[in-house]
């Protein structure tokens, strides 16, 4: 496949070396999760940063550090989402520098584009006809709409208490879906069944692709800031794979030598009625332990037991970073406090975020002269009800008129 400068596949428990020429999903000996490695020589005598800046705005303009054929890419405009300060937040935290990385502005309206526009790219030239997913939500649509878009046949099991967006995205494509209802552990039947028909699972962690695409969130922060890392990242963190697939955007530019500066710190943000990674960093574990009862807004923050717990607490640990959990409350307060002192609507996860931030500065463990990225993963209109909750809760009156 050209185009890229893949150089194969590692796995990120045992050390095991596979080949890109066939789709593949955990570890054959151990059954962790795989990477991809890149030959960063090669990819440092083909490319520089100042050709980055002459290539088109979408997360393909890294097209050596992705996989799959350039030329066939499974493209609708993802990637390049804005930085948008917030100087009045910032300074109630008493923070000089505080952004939000906009990821509402993808396709979709979610950085799940990112991994399935990548994905889909591989697993289009490798001839893989069908695929399924297990999801709560935004993913659901995203790969729905892409497959349509790669002509691969997407199946998705989909919880019964979705968002309505979700729902509608999945009508919109016509995608095959199987609703459950309960624990992953029905929806993962299902799933099974489906693998067992034929269908490749693209599980988050259970196969290497999808973690390229949003790997290019890092590399856009760094591009955006003249090839330096800011200070703090914080990502809103369910299953996990943001705050991975950030730490490897770092580290390869690392070891490419583009990156100005210091590593960032990166910080996982939950919500306290599902909060296991919070909890494993709080007591020092190495893994996490399942969460016993989620009690959550719906929204993309419900995973009770990620897969790869040891890789996301790799990532924060050695990137100096750490976890938060915030309270519901507090989130919904935060969703209307932005809209109202800085005209931008997050999303429930956006939120967490940005009160992962407060906290984190309350605390002391960032400084006023930081610069500090908070990720809003998805759009806050994929949320519908909540924000209706909210509005009703403010006493609007309009958000159901009689």
């Amino acid at each position: 496949m050209d185009g890229h400068l893949m150089d194969g596949l590692c796995c990120t428990g045992c050390g095991a070396e596979y080949t890109p020429d066939r789709p593949r999903s955990l570890c054959e000996s151990c059954g962790a999760p795989l990477q991809v490695r890149y030959d960063l020589d090669r990819v440092r005598r083909t490319m520089s940063p100042k050709d980055v800046a002459t290539r088109e705005r979408s997360l393909w303009r890294y097209r050596e550090l992705l996989p799959g054929p350039y030329e066939e890419r499974v493209t609708l405009g993802e990637g390049m989402t804005p930085l948008v300060p917030l100087p009045r937040l910032g300074r109630a935290f008493s923070l000089d520098e505080l952004y939000v990385k906009n990821e509402a502005e993808n396709p979709t309206g979610s950085f799940k584009d990112r991994g399935a526009s990548v994905a889909l790219t591989m697993y289009k030239a490798l001839g893989v006809p069908s695929i399924v997913l297990l999801s709560s939500g935004n993913a659901a649509g995203s790969w729905a709409l892409y497959g349509r878009r790669a002509g691969i046949e997407v199946h998705v099991i989909l919880h019964d208490d979705a968002i309505l967006q979700a729902k509608l995205d999945l009508i919109a494509a016509g995608a095959a879906t199987e609703t459950f209802h309960g624990g992953k552990a029905q929806g993962m039947k299902l799933l099974d069944r489906r693998v067992e028909e034929g269908c490749f699972s693209v599980q988050a962690f259970h196969e290497p692709y999808r973690q390229e695409g949003k790997k290019t969130m890092g590399l856009e922060l760094a591009e955006q800031f003249s090839w330096r890392m800011p200070e703090v990242i914080i990502f809103p963190t369910g299953g996990g794979h943001g705050v991975v697939s950030l730490w490897k955007a770092a580290t390869e530019l690392r070891d490419l030598g583009w990156l100005e500066g210091d590593m960032p710190r990166i910080y996982a943000a939950q919500m306290d009625g599902c909060a296991p990674v919070a909890r494993a960093i709080d007591e020092g574990t190495p893994t996490v332990r399942p969460w016993e009862t989620v009690d959550v807004i719906p929204c993309g923050l419900r995973t009770p037991n990620p897969f790869a717990s040891d890789l996301i607490l790799r990532a924060l640990r050695e990137s100096g970073g750490g976890a938060v959990a915030a309270r519901m409350d507090d989130v919904r307060s935060l969703m209307l406090r932005t809209a109202r002192e800085e005209g931008l609507t997050l999303s429930p996860e956006g939120a967490v975020a940005l009160d992962a931030a407060r906290q984190l500065a309350e605390r002391g463990e960032l400084q006023g002269g930081e610069r500090v990225v908070v990720f809003n993963t998805a759009s806050a209109h994929r949320y519908t009800e909540t924000w209706r909750e909210i509005c009703d809760s403010a006493g609007a009156g309009l958000a159901n008129p009689r």
